[in-house]
């Protein structure tokens, strides 16, 4: 009887302290929204360095990550964005080896990132279009961070999966003078138009069983990468479906590669590349 209460408690025990893990990083991004020209209320969450062991000064400056989520985070809640991802930029272990910001905007309800509507087929995600009013607002919300937060612009970083790795190939080839780094997880793009990126790095992640987005949407992407020899990698997970970001997530190097990226390394400054903005 001992030991059946004994295990109970453990139970108990866990489920508890994943809850509090679940508030935990509820807790240390803060709540912010930002409204874009275009008159679009964009809620994100945001989390600063932990700067614990650093010597903070006024020249201090750090990364951005921008995170942009799937389709089943979307809303008004200001919270889902962070399902997945949120603890892997808030432990303790990556904020002491990382300081970074790190942000998660969130899409709204009955919007898509990148697209204007829900694609049919992959022709549909392939299809050439204008920038949404949802993607220049999240630019927008990224220029306003880089210019009034201590960020280092030449080491601003991009990371999305799903609707989100789609977000993630919008934005980097629209905008490739912000992005030292994209990583893009089971997404999809118009191949063509990743020929004018020259001075971003990629890395691609993609489930070889996904049935939502076929992996040959980020074959095709890393192969016109490679012609125009934009430094890139496409790491296939074997046997895994569409849902493939943990998998991602768990690769040993998955936050070292982004960190270790930065416009310099391109023998190109940015600085003050962004304009301030009025």
């Amino acid at each position: 009887m001992n030991r059946f209460y004994t295990i109970l408690f453990l139970m108990m025990s866990f489920v508890c302290a994943f809850g509090h893990d679940k508030e935990s990083v509820q807790e240390l991004y803060e709540y912010g929204s930002y409204s874009s020209s275009d008159g679009l209320t964009i809620n994100y969450r945001i989390i600063s360095p932990d700067s614990t062991n650093i010597v903070e000064s006024e020249e201090s400056s750090y990364p951005l990550i921008v995170f942009m989520h799937g389709i089943g985070e979307r809303g008004n809640d200001n919270k889902k964005q962070l399902e997945h991802g949120g603890d892997l930029f808030s432990n303790s272990s990556s904020r002491q080896s990382y300081p970074a910001y790190v942000i998660f905007p969130q899409c709204p309800d009955d919007y898509f990132w990148s697209l204007n509507k829900s694609p049919k087929s992959q022709k549909d995600i392939m299809k050439n279009q204008d920038e949404t009013p949802i993607m220049k607002g999240v630019i927008e919300l990224v220029e306003n961070c880089a210019n009034t937060l201590h960020i280092d612009k030449n080491r601003i970083y991009i990371v999305g999966l799903s609707m989100g790795g789609l977000a993630v190939y919008d934005a980097a080839w629209r905008h490739p003078d912000i992005f030292a780094a994209a990583v893009a997880i089971c997404g999809a793009v118009n191949p063509d138009k990743l020929s004018s990126i020259t001075d971003t790095s990629f890395r691609i992640y993609h489930g070889t069983n996904d049935d939502v987005i076929p992996i040959e949407a980020s074959e095709a992407a890393y192969n016109v990468l490679k012609k125009h020899d934009i430094d890139a990698q496409l790491i296939e997970l074997p046997d895994v479906g569409h849902e493939c970001w943990d998998k991602a997530f768990a690769s040993p190097d998955f936050l070292s590669w982004i960190f270790s990226k930065s416009k310099l390394h391109h023998g190109i400054e940015i600085q003050n590349a962004i304009a301030l903005q009025p």
